[in-house]
């Protein structure tokens, strides 16, 4: 497993599973050389890596630091929403005009599972005037603080507490660390599961030089491997059910709005 370019696995990880060196593999219709061979199955690594983080939705699942922005409701919008549509008369705010309050002072980090939040930046002028970000205190123990880090499993909410952002567009910002330490017992999943990609070519590029020997290998196979038709026959079912436990949902776009 390696953490140093952000894989979940590494060459001696998939030579130890199938046995494969570098006399193995052809490139050009002559053996490869270790250099080549480690060359090629690296590179492998780094795709089969890059296809089980966009098929689960994330960036990485190694913790990494993010910032997010976000919208509060427009102040005309806000208006509208709350004064003339969704009030009726004598009855009050409705049930959605308080929602659209909650949603200036409750904020979903994009990443999950979030390790800690390091800095909340609110703008407090109005949407008309030039921007004046103020840094949120953290509510502890022992300080009262402007927001508190609410977390439930693995959803963590900011909820501000004092000085509310006044509506605007990409008016609050929450910079967080989100992921999973290298050490965390996923990553042996990450592991197998990247693994089993690479294997699943190299068992497709080994099976094309037995029935062809005098095909061109190696560069040529590797490029046809970005190709969205080979991710039929590369996350098998076998790994889908290993990733499907790490999977997260599309983003709602409406989270950020």
């Amino acid at each position: 497993m390696s953490v140093v370019d952000g894989t979940y696995c590494n060459s001696a990880d998939v030579t130890n599973l199938t046995g494969y060196f570098h006399k193995t593999m052809l490139t050009f219709g002559r053996e490869m050389t270790e250099g080549e061979y480690e060359m090629f199955v690296s590179g492998l690594v780094r795709t089969a890596t890059e296809l089980v983080n966009r098929w689960c939705n994330v960036s990485t699942f190694y913790s990494h630091q993010i910032t997010d922005e976000y919208h509060t409701m427009n102040i005309d919008d806000l208006y509208m929403y709350s004064d003339y549509i969704l009030r009726p008369y004598g009855f009050g705010y409705s049930p959605y005009s308080i929602d659209m309050e909650v949603k200036r002072k409750q904020f979903y980090p994009r990443e999950y599972p979030v390790i800690s939040i390091s800095k909340v930046l609110v703008n407090r002028a109005s949407v008309y005037a030039d921007p004046q970000w103020m840094e949120l205190v953290q509510r502890t123990t022992s300080v009262g603080g402007d927001y508190l880090v609410q977390t439930r499993f693995n959803s963590t909410r900011v909820q501000i507490l004092k000085n509310i952002p006044t509506p605007g567009t990409d008016n609050v910002r929450i910079t967080y660390t989100a992921g999973y330490e290298s050490t965390d017992p996923v990553f042996l999943a990450l592991s197998s599961a990247t693994s089993m990609i690479v294997i699943n070519y190299l068992n497709y590029k080994k099976k094309n030089q037995e029935a062809s020997t005098f095909r061109q290998s190696g560069v040529v196979d590797f490029a046809e491997m970005f190709n969205p038709q080979f991710a039929s026959f590369l996350l098998t079912a076998d790994v889908k059910s290993i990733l499907e436990l790490y999977r997260r949902p599309p983003i709602d776009p409406q989270l950020y709005v």
